[in-house]
């Protein structure tokens, strides 16, 4: 069943179902949604490779970097991704076109949102979460509902109102599904890189004994190549993390708003207006 060209049934879901509709989404436009992220991705992975070569912060310059830059990559899935769920051609001109109608509006809020979680992260970690939680819907409101920014807060109080702890659940789901995929995705590369290119990036390189936690803390710190793989993992796994969170925002909008029957109104509508014309 398709709903007026629509690639998947708008219906309502769990957050596993959402994770699999995100995963078979991007196993449908696997090719666009790469080179999307590496438009992205790529640039931060050589700047990661540089900073961590002349500076030896590999770590905090992954997570910084990724933090500041991951919102752009957000807000074009959100965007594009989001109108090809109702049939507009999802290509990378097309997300990146959109994205930059409000691209300073979106880094603005980003920047906050990502400072605020860094300040609170280091005292108790349940405020930084909330405030992600709050503000995770950012980019759907200002691309695909086109709030204005002022009026932001006041429509994510109404969106999210009776289903923030819902909406947390998910969250720390799709936070566990992403951690667990980037690890593998590195282990992955660092078995090819060991057993095929004879390259080992890190596990072959420790001393498992006494001292090996502190050895590899080390080296996500002063290594180049291990900074980039891991910087490159989580650009990898996040398009596919990132479409399970917009999938729930769908389903919070069909649960809150009934927004699947007023999406057939709206093609009944369609129907008649074209039958009566």
């Amino acid at each position: 069943m398709q709903l007026d060209g629509a690639l998947f049934v708008i219906e309502r879901r769990s957050v596993g179902r959402c994770i699999d509709l995100a995963v078979a989404f991007f196993r449908e436009h696997m090719l666009t949604l790469l080179r999307l992220t590496a438009v992205f991705g790529v640039p931060s992975c050589a700047f990661v490779w540089w900073a961590t070569e002349h500076t030896a912060r590999g770590l905090f310059t992954n997570i910084m970097v990724f933090s500041c830059v991951s919102p752009l990559l957000g807000g074009a899935l959100a965007v594009g991704c989001g109108q090809r769920v109702f049939g507009s051609p999802l290509t990378v001109a097309g997300c990146l076109a959109k994205l930059w109608q409000r691209v300073f509006t979106l880094m603005f809020v980003a920047l906050i949102v990502r400072l605020g979680c860094f300040m609170f992260v280091w005292f108790f970690v349940i405020p930084a979460i909330l405030l992600a939680n709050r503000y995770g819907f950012m980019p759907e409101l200002l691309y695909l509902e086109q709030v204005k920014w002022t009026k932001a807060e006041k429509r994510l109080s109404v969106l999210t109102k009776s289903y923030f702890s819902d909406l947390m659940g998910r969250m720390m789901i799709i936070s566990f599904f992403y951690m667990i995929t980037v690890i593998s995705m590195f282990a992955i590369a660092d078995t090819v890189g060991t057993l095929l290119l004879g390259s080992p990036i890190l596990f072959s390189r420790l001393t498992f004994g006494p001292d090996w936690l502190p050895e590899m803390w080390d080296l996500l710190w002063t290594d180049a190549l291990i900074t980039t793989v891991v910087h490159a993992s989580l650009w990898l796994a996040y398009p596919i993390c990132r479409l399970a969170w917009l999938f729930c925002y769908l389903d919070l909008r069909i649960r809150r708003e009934g927004w699947d029957i007023d999406l057939d109104c709206r093609i009944e509508a369609k129907r008649l207006e074209a039958a009566l014309g």
